[in-house]
């Protein structure tokens, strides 16, 4: 329960510009009207846990924006050094965050099916039978 995020909103259209320049999959960043920029502090009580704490993070603000009849798409920046040094140019942000997302977000153009990528495959059970007294 670290909760190692920041998160700053960008509404200036010159930076959203800069930002979609920062990955080579942010060009949609150019033409949202906002984006989230999901960054953690260096100076939590486990660091190594920040990323895994920061994952919970983005994907929570996902399911609120769609909650809200909102289009939002994580692009990941973390962990390649220069998309996150990049950010850092960008937004002059503090030494002590890491940049770890961007999230543009605005009202789709149009809405679309959600793509099932389930695959029962992939799901493995360990059965073991529970025996009366032994609860």
């Amino acid at each position: 329960n670290q909760q190692p995020w920041e998160y700053y909103v960008i509404t200036d259209s010159s930076i959203l510009k800069k930002l979609s320049k920062t990955s080579p999959y942010a060009g949609c960043t150019a033409s949202a009207p906002l984006a989230f920029v999901a960054c953690y502090r260096t100076a939590c009580k486990m660091p190594e846990y920040a990323q895994i704490d920061m994952n919970a993070s983005v994907e929570n603000l996902l399911l609120e924006a769609d909650s809200l009849g909102l289009g939002a798409v994580w692009l990941g920046i973390a962990p390649l050094k220069e998309h996150m040094e990049a950010i850092h140019n960008v937004l002059q942000i503090s030494q002590d965050l890491v940049a770890f997302a961007i999230v543009p977000c605005g009202y789709p153009d149009a809405l679309h099916s959600q793509q099932d990528r389930f695959d029962f495959k992939r799901v493995h059970y360990h059965s073991v039978r529970l025996q009366t007294g032994l609860l």
